[in-house]
């Protein structure tokens, strides 16, 4: 069965990721056009329904990038983002949506420098109790010294535990 959660609208820019939890509850996230920019929109799936799409990154001016998702049971939902801060100094954020409840908490920063987040490449993912870990690529030397097609780079990580990430 399918069931249409947001558009048709040239104002969708992508579908980024989905996740479903071990009692069939999850969600979708995407990137759609507001005001000329990337904002990211979550919808839950909850008892066999679909909600409302959202959007996560409130309160947000400039273009998101990198969205994904993570579901626990009861319709828990953790979404993660990229929100363009300037030249090479780009911010991650999460937002979660607890069991129950109807909008999603406002955003929280994870990690403020990320660099240019052109490489981020991140993945989410939770157990059925909350707990998650989110992980990402940050380029630290792209400096024309290094050899050809080569960057010097991290790989950081932040734990969740049913309230805000905090970067290790």
């Amino acid at each position: 069965d399918t069931h249409l959660i947001d558009g048709p609208s040239a104002e969708l820019v992508e579908v980024t990721d989905a996740a479903m939890a071990e009692d069939g509850s999850g969600g979708v996230v995407y990137l759609k056009k507001v005001g000329g920019h990337n904002h990211v929109f979550a919808a839950r799936f909850d008892g066999g329904e679909w909600s409302a799409p959202q959007r996560v990154d409130l309160g947000q001016e400039f273009d998101s990038s990198w969205p994904r998702i993570a579901a626990g049971i009861k319709g828990r939902l953790l979404v993660t983002w990229v929100q363009e801060f300037g030249v090479g100094t780009d911010r991650m954020f999460s937002a979660n949506l607890d069991p129950g409840a109807t909008g999603f908490e406002p955003p929280v920063p994870v990690d403020f420098n990320v660099g240019e987040a052109t490489s981020s490449f991140p993945d989410l993912t939770m157990n059925a109790g909350g707990q998650a870990y989110l992980t990402y690529f940050v380029v630290t030397d792209s400096s024309a010294t290094n050899p050809p097609v080569y960057v010097g780079a991290s790989v950081r990580v932040a734990p969740y535990n049913n309230s805000l990430c905090t970067l290790l």
